[in-house]
């Protein structure tokens, strides 16, 4: 069964944001956010909570195989600056 976007239940406080990590360039890596109310895709300040877990990602992320494997709870975590 198909349905239309017309059709689909939209909660907005399910997700508060939604990012996109960009590590393609390795040595300035950028954060994209999602700006919902303009369709638009906007470079982002990091905030605070989401530090650890981008350092974290950007440790796992050297090349594709790895990026692949960042989830897997064997992955030991790296810890971003500070922490």
């Amino acid at each position: 069964m198909l349905h239309s976007v017309e059709n689909i239940y939209t909660n907005r406080d399910l997700v508060k944001e939604i990012y996109i990590w960009k590590t393609s360039l390795q040595r300035n890596p950028q954060l994209l956010r999602l700006d919902a109310d303009f369709g638009e895709i906007k470079e982002a300040a990091v905030p605070d909570d989401l530090r650890t877990l981008l350092a974290h990602l950007q440790g796992h992320s050297s090349d594709l195989r790895t990026a692949l494997r960042a989830w897997e709870p064997n992955s030991p975590p790296v810890w971003g600056p500070g922490e």
